[in-house]
């Protein structure tokens, strides 16, 4: 058992126990401050939420703060006689009671749900509830409600969604773009080096771009402007500097507006100013259109000439309206073809030749289309017949408009305007080019009028200088054989004239007589000619027996018998004796006798041959071919006119009426061919006409083909033989013969084309080349080529006699050939050298 404890120690003792109570008094006061500073902190959170809160416990609320008093319209003090229940609506009161056990009970730590509250004052609202479980340290169950006003959360949502829609529908219809731009970092300050910092919606449409396509990147990285713009951050005026600048990625025109909002922020606005600058741009086109109009209209009243007129309006087009190209076609005369009668190009675009054809059987809707439709849209290409878009692709012509050109209601031709930039011309512009086209169908008429005028006023002015020229020649031409008709008949009666004398006599009016009878005979076909009383009937008649009879009857000529130095031949191969034949004997005799006579009339020496020169499938050509005097280039044409001599002088020396040649090309027309003359003064002529072939004869051509085709011995695949040749039916014939090698042919119609197209760097293996050709003639041609590559060419020459041959050789041809051409020459002699090249 413990001493018991002094009072001294009781004393100290009882000091410990008052000093430990007020140490745990004082801890208490601590304690309690504390808990009611933290009470108060959690009312003022609690009070200041916007969210109501309730405390119950049960259906007893213990807790309101105020945001749930403002909602339920309740007071302070009317707390304890509330409940909870109370203020949630009947039809989903059971509704709310059973989550409340649900969670009291432990199946749901909290509800979240929708229902309407009754307010103290009766009023009904939506509201959203939130339920969750306490636990206090009483360990009664209390529950935490939480509850927002929906009606109000939902006024706010609809002002927030109003204003966003308002925001969208200002940013959507405004058109003015606004930017927010960084200024750069780099040397580079211009508009365009800048970093977008913002956009709105209008911003995004005119560069057309995203939003977040756009910020944080540079300007200049999306659009590409014509010009640079410079930043000024020293003006305080609202969008002071703007600039129209075209913006060659987008093709429109932007107004650029700049405002500084710092020293480093610039606020740029935007706005498409297109169809302003376009309107603008319209507006003094049209000015400039109508000073073209008058500028045209200028050029179409004034005195220049023809050529002069196109010329002038071509280059106002070109000036006006931008165009590539422009190029006025003429279609010929026999429909076949256009040529280029005028061109006109912009630098650095080559013009065509001038020689360049468009050959219609090539391009056959041209004419129609344009006939039909009155315009070719050549920017539309692929909407075009295949033969047009094919010859415009030639061309390499993809954005034009063609128009056509009528004359007397006829279309005379067309004219191609090509567009130099992608796209194509407005409605005015094409109005502009009918206007002109128009315009130069009136001046292409005017000037063919006109020249119908003139010619008609020459022709009747020398029809009648002709015809003057005529009966004096005629009166001249009957006196000379009547007088020795008349003058022998008178000597004839003199006693005295010894027989051999009388016989003489006789046998000049006899000589006489016949020239008179052909002067009349020759002056009645002109006639019956003239009138179109001159009728044509054709039988059928072997060639081998005609000409055999023709030659017969010439070789006959005293001139031929007395002059051992002139020989006439008969050209007829067998080939071409049974091909069937149908013509007017007598007017086919009529030429052929006519054209024999003035071949030995004109000949003193050598040889003149006759007969077949070509042979088609429904033609045949014959010709006559002297050493004589041959005719002068320039008269060659003249010698064909009715009532037309060369020169009395000229055939009076040889006699005659110069009615003979033409007679024979008017038969030879009337017969269904067609004449024509290549002649040397001094060297000799050669007459050439054709003669259309019945039906049978191309099948007897065909078997003789296909019996003996010469041309299938050889094999020319891969090689080019360029033919220079300016008949069409010379070129022809080489050609049937030539395509059976597998050769392509190339036909120039002069030297010229010749020339150009070995300077064109084409493929050619051996060149065929005529003598005889407008522009350039065919050793000029040679002398140029020879200059460029080294080829072979072969001269066709119409004449062995004279120095072409020798002339051909030195100019460094490496063989020559006679006309008219034998097929298997030909191909012996190109073989020998075609594949030298």
């Amino acid at each position: 058992m413990s001493e018991p404890l002094s009072y001294k120690e009781l004393e100290n003792l009882v000091k410990d126990l008052r000093a430990e109570k007020r140490t745990l008094e004082e801890g208490n006061t601590q304690r309690e401050n504390n808990y009611k500073n933290k009470e108060n902190l959690y009312q003022q959170i609690i009070n200041l939420t916007h969210e109501a809160v309730i405390v119950i416990q049960g259906d007893v609320p213990k807790f309101f703060n105020k945001a749930a008093l403002n909602i339920l319209e309740a007071r302070k003090e009317d707390i304890e006689k509330l409940k909870f229940s109370q203020f949630i609506h009947p039809d989903q009161r059971g509704e709310v009671i059973h989550f409340v056990s649900q969670i009291v009970s432990g199946d749901k730590t909290f509800v979240e749900t929708e229902s309407k509250i009754i307010t103290v004052a009766g009023k009904i609202l939506p509201a959203r509830i939130i339920i969750k479980k306490l636990t206090l340290s009483n360990n009664q169950v209390s529950l935490l409600v939480q509850i927002e006003n929906l009606q109000e959360f939902k006024s706010k949502e609809q002002e927030l969604t109003n204003l966003q829609k308002a925001v969208d529908f200002i940013d959507k219809h405004i058109e003015e773009g606004l930017l927010l731009l960084r200024k750069p970092e780099g040397e580079d300050q211009t508009l365009f080096a800048w970093t977008i910092e913002d956009v709105n919606g209008a911003g995004c449409k005119l560069l057309v771009r995203e939003k977040d396509e756009l910020i944080g990147n540079i300007m200049g990285d999306f659009i590409e402007p014509s010009i640079d713009i410079p930043v000024s951050l020293e003006t305080d005026k609202m969008f002071d500097d703007d600039y129209e600048v075209f913006i060659k990625s987008l093709n429109r025109y932007y107004r650029f507006s700049i405002y500084p909002v710092s020293n480093v922020i610039i606020a740029c606005k935007v706005v498409d100013i297109t169809e302003f600058y376009m309107t603008k741009e319209q507006l003094n086109k049209n000015l400039q259109r109508n000073e073209f109009f008058t500028e045209v209209l200028t050029i179409f009243n004034s005195e220049h000439t023809f050529s002069q007129k196109y010329k002038e309006i071509l280059e106002r087009i070109s000036y006006h309206f931008s165009t590539r190209r422009i190029i006025i076609f003429n279609n010929s005369l026999n429909g076949k073809q256009a040529n280029i009668v005028y061109q006109h190009s912009i630098k650095d675009v080559p013009q065509l030749p001038e020689k360049f054809v468009m050959p219609f059987k090539k391009v056959p809707s041209w004419n129609k289309e344009l006939s039909e439709r009155k315009m070719i849209l050549g920017y539309s290409a692929q909407y075009l017949p295949e033969d047009i878009n094919r010859f415009l692709g030639d061309l390499k012509i993809s954005n034009a408009y063609i128009f056509p050109i009528f004359v007397e209601e006829a279309l005379f031709g067309s004219v191609l305007f090509e567009n130099k930039n992608k796209a194509s011309w407005d409605t005015t512009e094409i109005n502009y080019f009918k206007m002109v086209t128009e315009l130069m169908s009136s001046i292409t008429s005017r000037y063919h009028y006109e020249s119908k005028l003139l010619k008609a006023k020459e022709k009747a002015e020398e029809a009648d200088r002709l015809k003057s020229s005529f009966l004096a020649n005629m009166s001249h031409d009957i006196r000379i054989p009547m007088t020795a008709i008349i003058g022998f008949s008178d000597l004839l009666a003199d006693p005295d004239l010894t027989i051999g004398e009388r016989e003489e006599f006789v046998e000049l009016i006899s000589n006489s007589g016949h020239d008179l009878l052909t002067l009349i005979d020759n002056i009645v076909d002109v006639a019956k000619i003239e009138t179109g009383q001159l009728k044509i009937k054709k039988d059928k008649y072997s060639l081998a027996q005609l000409f055999k009879e023709l030659y017969t009857n010439h070789s006959k000529n005293n001139k031929l018998l007395v002059q051992d130095d002139l020989e006439l031949s008969l050209d007829l191969p067998e080939k071409f004796q049974s091909i069937p034949f149908e013509t007017d004997v007598f007017r086919f005799k009529q030429v052929l006798n006519n054209l024999i006579d003035n071949a030995i009339k004109f000949t003193d020496k050598g040889s003149i041959h006759m007969g077949v020169s070509n042979v088609w499938p429904q033609n045949i050509e014959f010709y006559i071919q002297d050493t004589g005097i041959g005719i002068a280039e320039n008269t060659q044409e003249v010698i064909f006119e009715r009532f037309s001599k060369i020169d009395r002088s000229y055939t009076k020396e040889y006699n005659g009426t110069g009615l003979g040649l033409a007679i024979c090309k008017s038969l030879v027309e009337l017969l269904g061919g067609e004449m024509r003359l290549v002649s040397y003064p001094g060297k000799g002529s050669t007459f050439y006409f054709t003669h259309p072939l019945p039906k049978e004869a191309t099948e007897t051509i065909k078997k003789q083909t296909e019996s003996k085709n010469i041309s299938g011995k050889y094999n020319w695949e891969g090689k080019t033989i360029l033919i220079a040749e300016d008949v069409e039916q010379n070129y022809k014939f080489l050609e049937y013969i030539i395509v059976p090698t597998k050769a392509e042919v190339v036909w120039a119609k002069n030297g010229k084309e010749a020339v150009d197209y070995i300077k064109s760097k084409k493929p050619c293996s051996c060149i065929l080349m005529d003598i005889r050709m407008p522009v350039l003639n065919g050793l000029e041609a040679t002398q140029q080529i020879l200059k460029i590559i080294d080829i072979p060419i072969i001269i066709q020459t119409a004449y062995t006699l004279g120095d072409e041959k020798d002339l051909a050789l030195e100019l460094g041809c490496v063989d020559y050939i006679s006309k008219p051409v034998h097929a298997d020459l030909l191909l012996k002699t190109v073989e020998n050298y075609i594949n030298q090249s």
